[in-house]
């Protein structure tokens, strides 16, 4: 392997992790607002890893998420984010 392609590499390593923790904190976030724990996400990443299926579970579950409403009264987690 060539220099540049280590470096592409690395950089391409460095990116991925830099996206991934946030990813992973907003959906947890998300989960939260709708009053669900982070078990089910674990449940999502672990069907995620089954080939072009997960990939479909994944971005269905983003959308799903990202169009649910949030409780609207406060939960174990706190207030609902829109009365804070």
């Amino acid at each position: 392997m060539t220099d540049a392609a280590r470096t592409a590499v690395g950089l391409f390593v460095l990116i991925l992790f830099g996206l991934v923790a946030p990813a992973l904190a907003v959906h947890v976030r998300r989960l939260h607002d709708l009053g669900q724990g982070e078990l089910l996400y674990i449940v999502i990443l672990a069907l995620s890893f089954i080939p072009l299926l997960g990939l479909l579970i994944q971005l269905l579950f983003t959308v799903c998420l990202a169009l649910a409403p949030g409780q609207p009264q406060p939960n174990r987690w706190g207030l609902p984010p829109l009365e804070r």
